[in-house]
């Protein structure tokens, strides 16, 4: 929902567009974030989205 301005604006111009979300919180056992889990999942998303950068471009 957040990025689909993103997708909308990348289609009109043709351009390329991705996401990348990281999941930090089980919401099922309570609302607490779990910080070493933010972490790994932040370290994720950015080493996800260089490789993806250098592979795709």
């Amino acid at each position: 929902m957040e990025c689909g301005t993103l997708f909308k604006i990348a289609e009109v111009y043709n351009l390329p567009a991705a996401n990348i979300c990281g999941v930090v919180a089980g919401r099922n056992d309570g609302e607490n974030l779990i910080l070493e889990q933010k972490d790994i999942a932040i370290k994720n998303a950015i080493a996800t989205a260089v490789h993806a950068a250098e592979t795709l471009a």
